[in-house]
């Protein structure tokens, strides 16, 4: 038994960086990845034999707590909910929201001193990067030219939370302490850094994702002013500035993409259907109506897609399954008020922490995220919400006060 105890012990950091690597790819690999850290923690002890204290884990501004309570209240949502069936499947895309923020509960805190979550952060980084040039490998092959190419890999699985997950990623690419991480010289690091942070960038420029492609703008943007004012690192400013140049024009050489930004007026010439269609001002309306009917707790989990249909057919829409393309009207219609409120609580203890830690940089990776919800029903897919739990649990253990940094500040903010 000592034996085997001995053994999870120490394959509970490999197991971490294996969970680290899978954050963005298909569900099997997220999943198998969650059991193997669920066994390790059991056959450690780590998981009944919990140190934590509950006055350290209940604090009003654990962003955790909120994502816990909001789980829980879809779960509680079940009760008035039309259709069970749905719901259930919806409880079970949400479920990270519940089980990754406990399982890390019990994780011992030698696994989660700031070097090591910033070497779990160089792993999803680098799975990341890996899933993307499989895919683009899969397009390659293909065939059909530069064009098609671009297209199959631009549109492949949902390419909304892949470009966020790049976003996020760059500016955690960006503060990494690369040098003292691994031991490399300052060329190296710059070398490594830069090269990833290029194909970051490549990535997003070729995926059709217009939301994707200005949360990439901005966080090349807050790069460019910290190391332009901030760290006054002109080379690397520089280096930014181009990088940026070819993104933008790599993004609007691609013909399809570019067509997507034609403005309103220059579409409605080219309509030739005179059919209702559910365009976001409309969906919009339609979700505020919804919210107004159920203020307080909602139409239920799992009747969202319902009653937005009955909405629709009422304007002659005959567009199915269409969702509001804003987590946050989704939670309003499905949770009410009460559920649109934790949703807001977790960016707003986020929010506590950027000031108390000034950690401006990193935490507008989770801002991002927050904007990318305003047009994108974001935890409505297990991509999103696997992506987001897990990055807000490691923005979450990074602005722990008692992980402390004094004896080397190069692993701070």
């Amino acid at each position: 038994m000592n034996v085997i105890r001995t053994f999870s012990h120490k394959a509970l950091f490999p197991v971490l960086i294996l969970a680290s690597c899978c954050v963005t790819l298909p569900a099997f690999f997220k999943s198998f990845s969650l059991f193997l850290l669920f066994l390790v923690l059991a056959l450690s002890g780590e998981l009944f034999s919990c140190k934590y204290k509950l006055k350290s884990i209940l604090r009003f501004d654990n962003p955790l707590l909120w994502f816990v309570g909001l789980y829980l209240l879809y779960c509680v949502g079940m009760l008035w909910t039309k259709d069970l069936k749905l719901g259930f499947d919806d409880l079970v895309i949400k479920l990270p929201m519940l089980v990754v923020p406990v399982l890390f509960l019990f994780v011992p805190k030698r696994m989660l001193v700031r070097r090591r979550l910033w070497l779990y952060a160089f792993a999803f980084v680098c799975g990341l990067v890996v899933f993307e040039l499989f895919l683009f490998a899969k397009a390659v092959i293909a065939g059909g030219g530069i064009a098609n190419i671009l297209r199959t890999y631009g549109i492949c699985l949902h390419h909304t939370y892949r470009a966020l997950a790049c976003d996020m990623a760059l500016i955690a690419l960006y503060k990494m302490p690369l040098t003292r991480l691994f031991a490399w010289s300052a060329k190296r690091s710059a070398i490594v850094r830069f090269v990833l942070m290029a194909l970051l960038n490549f990535f997003v420029a070729t995926m059709y994702s217009r939301m994707g492609f200005f949360l990439l703008l901005v966080a090349d943007a807050l790069i460019v002013i910290d190391t332009l004012f901030v760290r006054k690192v002109y080379g690397e400013t520089v280096a930014m500035l181009a990088i940026i140049l070819l993104t933008i024009g790599l993004t609007f050489s691609n013909e399809r993409f570019g067509k997507r930004y034609k403005t309103i007026h220059e579409l409605e010439n080219q309509k030739k259907d005179t059919k209702p269609k559910a365009d976001r001002p409309l969906i919009y309306s339609n979700a505020l109506n919804l919210i107004g009917q159920n203020p307080i707790l909602g139409a239920g989990t799992g009747d969202v897609k319902q009653v937005m249909n009955d909405l629709y057919k009422s304007h002659g829409i005959t567009e199915g399954n269409l969702n509001p393309h804003n987590q946050f009207l989704q939670t309003a219609i499905a949770l009410g008020c009460v559920g649109l409120l934790l949703l807001l609580m977790i960016y707003f203890c986020f929010a506590l922490r950027l000031f108390d830690r000034g950690a401006w940089l990193l935490v507008s990776a989770v801002l991002l995220s927050a904007v990318c919800m305003l047009t994108e029903s974001v935890l409505e897919r297990q991509m999103g919400v696997h992506l987001c739990v897990f990055a807000y649990c490691w923005f979450n253990m990074m602005t722990t006060k008692k992980r402390s940094c004094k004896s080397n500040s190069s692993f701070c903010f």
